[in-house]
């Protein structure tokens, strides 16, 4: 006999008449779930259809009509007990979906609340936060390495940097570090991880870090919220190299001339064979955009030596490459001043600059390639993508050139000597 229910949804007086069944109580039924269904019912009862139920409507419309049938006494005995079979079979499939629901998310929220899980790219590559120091930094990690292996740190930025119309002076708007640590909290968006925060000076910047199939692509987004103009503004990228990248002596850090690569520390021979207490503290900068200073050492007063080379550079790159020479790490941007390493940290620093007016926005960008090769290798990936990266405006509002510091010291009345972005490491 088939089951028929020709019963309104919303008639409650009717139910309440109608005399309990004697082979189960009616408590046995299904409850009818509340939230958000008194709309849904008012409109199947004027279509006179049953409504749908939320959630999961088959298995929910299921689980009433087996129940509705037993309740009612319609079926056959040997009938109704498969029902009844059939239905705590089904109940406990719903159950178990409700269970695993729950549990993913849980999992979820719990992802969403910490740090971000590590991303990884279809070759192997992968991008972590670090957490346990008092600077904003990630990890690069090679294919196959532990996610603890440090030969590749990045600060994101080490600090920010800026000049204000007419001023004399570098003010630091960003400087974690020692007495100042900070904790970002990252997130993952996407292929990126990145952190929002309100620097001095009442600029806000977006640090993002975006996993691509050769390396991280580095963005600042710096919005000038005050009614300050700002000559340059600079967010300092930092690699830190460690392990097979380490190079102290720069022995195997190279940039590119008209003429193909060269050793950034060429000019420096004595390197080599100098001891490490009078080879370090140092710095060893090419020009790019910026003149080649005149004087190739300078000893300053905070106790670095400066090695500038006696050439420019024909492309803002600086390459390290592995100690077993299978890997190279590439750090390369669009127009910076110069290029330089701290041999120290085997630091690499291509690092752009721009103007920035009030209620302005701009981005930044830096590439750090990572790739299983040779320097041409590497070449020929910087030659390809060196496109895309953003270039901001470079012009101050006088009409001088971010990449004429000579221009811009004179006007400021400082010696063209010391055109250099205030080195925080």
């Amino acid at each position: 006999m088939p089951v028929s229910d020709s019963r309104d949804p919303d008639d409650g007086q009717a139910a309440a008449r109608r005399p309990p069944s004697r082979s189960r109580p009616r408590s046995a039924q299904l409850p009818q779930q509340s939230a958000g269904l008194g709309e849904n019912q008012e409109r199947a009862s004027a279509r006179g259809t049953q409504p749908r139920q939320a959630g999961c409507p088959d298995l929910a419309s299921r689980a009433r009509s087996q129940l509705d049938g037993f309740g009612r006494g319609c079926e056959p005995q040997a009938l109704t007990m498969t029902r009844l079979k059939d239905f705590v079979t089904l109940l406990g499939l719903i159950t178990t979906l409700a269970a695993r629901g729950g549990s993913a998310h849980a999992q979820s929220g719990q992802a969403e609340t910490g740090p971000p899980a590590a991303l990884q790219n279809a070759r192997g590559l992968r991008l972590v936060a670090v957490t346990d120091v008092a600077r904003p930094a990630l990890r690069v990690v090679l294919p196959e390495h532990a996610l603890s292996d440090r030969s590749i740190e990045v600060l994101v930025p080490e600090h920010v940097t800026a000049v204000g119309l007419g001023s004399t002076a570098a003010e630091h708007l960003f400087l974690p570090g020692a007495g100042r640590p900070i904790e970002p909290a990252w997130r993952a968006v996407g292929r990126s991880l990145e952190y929002r925060r309100e620097l001095s000076g009442a600029v806000d910047m977006v640090a993002r870090a975006t996993l691509e199939d050769d390396g991280v692509r580095f963005q600042y987004e710096l919005t000038n919220r005050s009614a300050v103009r700002y000559d340059m503004i600079t967010a300092v990228t930092d690699p830190r190299l460690t392990g097979i990248f380490h190079d102290l002596r720069l022995e195997r850090t190279y940039v590119h001339h008209s003429d193909g690569f060269d050793l950034l520390a060429s000019d420096v021979p004595m390197r080599l064979t100098l001891p490490l207490e009078r080879w370090l503290p140092s710095r060893v900068l090419a020009s790019f955009t910026w003149p080649v200073p005149p004087q190739r050492i300078e000893q300053r007063a905070d106790g670095i030596t400066y090695y500038n080379k006696s050439r420019a550079v024909d492309l803002p790159l600086i390459v390290t490459r592995s100690t077993d020479g299978a890997w190279a790490v590439a750090s390369f941007s669009q127009a910076p001043g110069n290029v330089w390493s701290n041999p120290e940290l085997t630091c690499q620093h291509v690092d752009p600059q721009a103007s920035l007016s009030p209620q302005q926005r701009i981005v930044l960008e830096v590439k750090l390639l990572v790739v299983r090769g040779s320097l041409d290798d590497a070449l020929r990936e910087v030659i390809r993508q060196r496109g895309l990266i953003k270039r901001e405006n470079a012009t101050t509002h006088d009409g001088l050139r971010l990449n004429d510091p000579v221009g811009l010291l004179r006007r400021v009345g400082l010696p063209s000597t010391v055109a250099r972005i205030p080195d925080a490491e």
